[in-house]
């Protein structure tokens, strides 16, 4: 009986690497399938599909305080099944859309049954013993990288060899088998029940003596945010222009990158402590912008491949050193509303960034939108030198919530 609680951690890490592997498994084709239903323009297929990105994230987040209600009045465990089945249903139909309108229905509503992180992550926490926390969040943590690595290589692979249609169904298998994990995580999880959080961004903007010194660090997650996101609507569509497999080159792209990333982000907190967080955040963000930049002028997927794997080595450490420069400037009593203003650019962010992507793909073209993110990537390291500087250390790291998507 005293090690259910590893079957059921374990049972959660799987589901949590299946759902990533199904919600990144559509990214590297996404647009391309845009162009099978009917729109043919690359910058148009950019657009569509930012615009369908935007508005899943936008509909996750006008969702979430439902799912957290089901959370408080039924269980984790059942929002979590609710949520997954519902993604597999709509990410199955969406192999079924006919035209672009209809798929970007259907991100509207696979944003409408998001918060499958969340209630995992509640579960994860509730089931563990408290000496054991730091490990079972790790541990769900690894399996969400993971996932998200392995996912977009898959996808391409499958939507090169059997089709676009073929991939949605193997995302919405892959969430079934989340849903079937998460079943099996025992009766101890069920009646798991957690208190809806009240989010204090109102609050924190009114009051002055909050959001100022936070301002540049906020300010900073949001430019990295939309960094972070804005290639996704372009970047299968770039690869197709560089005469490469698309689907496949660009599922290698990302989980290369990705994987990139996650190995720079375990250097994260000795990088900090030796050179201090903020001018971690401002040496990686020129670095990924020294890196963005010349992507514009690439001529072949092998060139792009070598520079998105060296942006994601800068960019692995940008998102985990901005959330730990903002726990370190931000006074204890101030970190929950400095976690919750920052839980809001970063929504921001992920919401406005596929869509100001596809917005310059459409007007400029696509390699535009390279030269965009180096901006706003140089923007976020001039704007880290107006953090106000604390002693260096350990800081007081706020919850890790915050990844980036992109």
């Amino acid at each position: 009986m005293a090690e259910a609680w590893r079957r059921a951690l374990w049972m959660l890490a799987a589901a949590q690497l299946f759902a990533a592997a199904a919600f990144s498994l559509v990214l590297p084709f996404l647009p391309l399938y845009v162009q099978t239903l009917g729109v043919a323009d690359a910058g148009q297929a950019a657009l569509w599909a930012g615009a369908s990105s935007a508005l899943l994230t936008l509909a996750g987040a006008a969702c979430g305080p439902l799912w957290s209600t089901v959370a408080r009045r039924q269980s984790a465990r059942m929002a979590a099944e609710y949520t997954l089945l519902g993604s597999a249903l709509v990410v199955g139909a969406m192999g079924l859309a006919r035209n672009a309108s209809q798929l970007m229905g259907l991100r509207l509503v696979q944003g409408s049954v998001a918060g499958v992180q969340t209630s995992l992550a509640v579960l994860a926490s509730a089931v563990a013993p408290r000496t054991q926390l730091g490990w079972s969040i790790a541990l769900l943590q690894a399996a969400t990288l993971a996932g998200a690595a392995l996912g977009p290589p898959a996808g391409g692979l499958i939507a090169s060899r059997f089709g676009y249609r073929i991939a949605f169904a193997v995302a919405a298998a892959l969430l079934c088998a989340a849903g079937l994990a998460t079943a099996l995580t025992g009766r101890q999880a069920m009646a798991i029940r957690r208190p809806v959080a009240r989010t204090g961004i109102r609050s924190a903007l009114r009051d002055p003596t909050i959001l100022g010194p936070l301002r540049p660090t906020i300010a900073t997650l949001l430019l990295l945010q939309l960094a972070a996101t804005a290639t996704l609507p372009v970047l299968p569509l770039y690869v197709k222009e560089l005469g490469g497999n698309p689907a496949a080159t660009t599922g290698l792209l990302l989980g290369l990158g990705g994987l990139a990333g996650a190995i720079s982000a375990q250097a994260t907190g000795p990088l900090g402590a030796a050179i201090g967080y903020r001018l971690a955040v401002a040496a990686a963000a020129l670095g990924a912008a020294l890196l963005s930049a010349p992507q514009a002028l690439a001529t072949t997927p092998g060139q792009l491949l070598v520079l998105r794997i060296g942006l994601g080595l800068f960019s692995g450490t940008l998102i985990p050193s901005i959330q730990a420069l903002l726990g370190q400037v931000t006074p204890a009593e101030r970190r929950r509303a400095a976690l919750d203003l920052a839980s809001g650019a970063s929504l921001a962010g992920s919401i406005a960034g596929p869509l100001a992507g596809a917005i310059v793909a459409a007007a400029f073209g696509l390699r535009a939108v390279f030269l965009a993110t180096t901006v706003l990537l140089l923007l976020a390291a001039a704007l880290t030198t107006r953090v106000a500087p604390r002693a260096r250390g350990a800081p007081q790291a706020l919850p890790s919530s915050l990844q980036s998507q992109g």
